[in-house]
């Protein structure tokens, strides 16, 4: 290697060791005031301070940071109660969630006539984060498309069919099945307690949405319920064939 070529390796080398000393060492709408990251790490956001909060809300880093993680990961149900509810320093990720993402797992949970009852408590105060978080556990969502299995029904008896939906932790299941030409829906809540408290429940398709709020009876260790929506051909019609079925507990 000539000296020639060592003078061209050692501009080059420079002028990248120059371009790197150049380059920003941080995005460049962070800012001082941003939390750390780990802050939104969790799967349900932490109520932050006053002024955390102010200015999370404003700052357009920290609402790219989780717009991006509500992307990779939806937002819990504590936190779409607290969003529904209209005060939270996360609103502008969230909705950009929701409109640029076309989120209808959140869209769903949202319309529902649990979240309507959670995040009014929420707002009036009647309810702290800790057990909001535990209420957002007793909640189960699935969904099917329901389609005719001629293996498994005839044309007289309608489209055979099974939602499931379970919670995390196993304590709820929540089954809507076609019975003999009916849509009929079962839950049970594992728990010795569960007896005396209701499930919201939400059928929700691309066609519109049926509601029931269904009291549940304790039967040894478990609570259950059932309701019939009628005609399984009258649900279908209501709400469409790509259905999700949602339920939530109300508070205990």
């Amino acid at each position: 290697m000539t000296s020639t070529d060592d003078t061209g390796d050692n501009l080059l080398r420079a002028a990248a060791e120059a371009h790197v000393a150049a380059m920003p060492r941080q995005h460049y709408l962070k800012t001082p005031g941003c939390p750390p990251l780990t802050t939104f790490a969790g799967k349900d956001l932490p109520e932050l301070s006053a002024a955390d909060a102010a200015h999370v809300a404003s700052c357009g880093y920290c609402q790219k940071l989780l717009a991006f993680r509500f992307r990779q990961d939806c937002p819990g149900i504590a936190d779409l109660v607290r969003f529904q509810a209209g005060a939270t320093f996360f609103g502008k990720a969230l909705e950009a969630h929701l409109a640029d993402d076309q989120c209808r797992r959140c869209r769903i949970v949202l319309a529902s006539s649990w979240m309507a009852a959670l995040s009014a408590a929420w707002r009036t105060g009647r309810l702290a984060l800790q057990k909001l978080q535990a209420l957002a556990q007793e909640t189960a969502i699935g969904s099917a498309v329901l389609v005719m299995q001629p293996e498994f029904a005839s044309p007289a008896q309608g489209p055979a069919f099974r939602i499931t939906a379970g919670d995390a932790a196993g304590l709820m299941l929540a089954t809507l099945i076609n019975e003999r030409s009916e849509a009929v829906l079962y839950i049970e809540a594992r728990g010795p307690e569960m007896g005396g408290r209701r499930a919201f429940v939400d059928v929700s398709g691309p066609q519109g949405r049926l509601t029931a709020v269904v009291p549940l009876e304790q039967i040894g260790k478990s609570a259950t319920g059932i309701h019939r929506f009628g005609p399984t051909a009258g649900l279908i019609a209501a709400v469409g064939d790509q259905v999700t079925l949602f339920v939530g507990l109300e508070q205990g």
